[in-house]
């Protein structure tokens, strides 16, 4: 016998209303903290993507509360960097007061790839 399932927050997945449900979720969210001026100076998202800006840890460890306590349902990770950090498909870095942008490649990145019409797979060798 199959059981009945039901969802109490958000949509179904794969429902073509889960992108614009989910960012104006998140918008109303970052609104408030920006209210109560809890973002930092730095603060960029896409869909569910953030890169910010802090200080120091303690500031990093404190806005990740912040956000976590918007929402039960929510949960945000962080992840800390010295130098690089990847987001979005690109490293973002930093020299001096300049940032750095290069293409991330993850290190599961083989150099392979297929081509659009056919079964082929070639490769690509940086010498």
């Amino acid at each position: 016998m199959m059981q009945k399932t039901t969802n109490e927050n958000g949509v179904a997945i794969g429902s073509p209303l889960v992108p614009l449900v989910a960012n104006a979720f998140l918008c109303s969210i970052e609104e408030q903290r920006e209210r109560k001026n809890k973002l930092p100076s730095l603060y960029r998202r896409y869909v569910d993507d953030t890169l910010s800006s802090v200080p120091d840890i303690q500031s990093a460890t404190t806005f990740l509360a912040t956000l976590n306590e918007s929402h039960p349902s929510i949960h945000f990770t962080i992840k800390m960097a010295d130098s690089n950090i990847p987001f979005l498909g690109k490293t973002i870095g930093e020299k001096g007061c300049e940032l750095i942008i290069s293409v991330y490649r993850k290190p599961a990145n083989n150099g392979l790839f297929y081509i659009f019409r056919g079964t082929w797979i070639c490769a690509i060798r940086n010498h």
